[in-house]
């Protein structure tokens, strides 16, 4: 322990290993470090038990970055949380709090107790698969909202929710109710009602 050093520390060696870990204070600012491994392997990790037991609950490697419920970080992420049963929350006290889920497919599920508020300064809300734009929703600067298709030649269709298709607007400025592929700017399939 050195208490009068330019930088206060306690320093945990492994004469065996020829490796030490460190606690140290800078500043106003309590940090700690390794010097064992690489400077990609080297890592801390907070877990109970014996550390045979290899419960590991949180790990924090040299340039890759925290794990939870991992030891590898998940597609080069800076942060990785990974648990089948208990969701991430993000809260603003013990009783308002939002969870997301990640399911087995790799579906995400937001549980949130209130409204969720989507907030695009540009006014735009991009749809992607697998990172190409397909769907846009946005605001014209006039306040009206628009839907956007943004692939080429493609319709917009709307359907009931067993997939029935109840409606489409084509790529070629046409609307069809009950119809797949209209004919005319209106087309409509069935008994249509005008009232004045």
């Amino acid at each position: 322990i050195h208490g009068r050093a330019k930088y206060p520390r306690i320093r945990f060696e492994d004469r065996q290993a020829n490796a030490s870990q460190y606690i140290w204070h800078l500043g106003n600012q309590l940090r700690f470090g390794s010097n064992a491994g690489s400077s990609t392997t080297s890592a801390m990790y907070v877990q109970n038990g014996q550390p045979s037991d290899g419960l590991n609950y949180g790990t924090v490697t040299m340039n890759s970055g925290v794990m939870m419920g991992t030891t590898s970080p998940i597609n080069s992420a800076r942060l990785s949380i990974v648990d089948t049963t208990r969701p991430l929350l993000l809260g603003y006290d013990g009783s308002n709090y939002v969870n997301f889920n990640v399911g087995s497919s790799g579906q995400l599920t937001i549980d949130a107790g209130n409204d969720i508020n989507l907030d695009a300064h540009s006014g735009l809300f991009n749809f992607k698969d697998g990172g190409t734009e397909f769907f846009r929703i946005g605001e014209d600067g006039s306040s009206n909202t628009f839907l956007q298709t943004k692939v080429d030649a493609k319709d917009i269709i709307f359907k009931q929710y067993d997939g029935t298709e109840v409606m489409r607007i084509t790529d070629n400025q046409r609307v069809g109710i009950g119809t797949t592929s209209p004919g005319s700017l209106l087309d409509v399939k069935g008994t249509v009602n005008l009232q004045s």
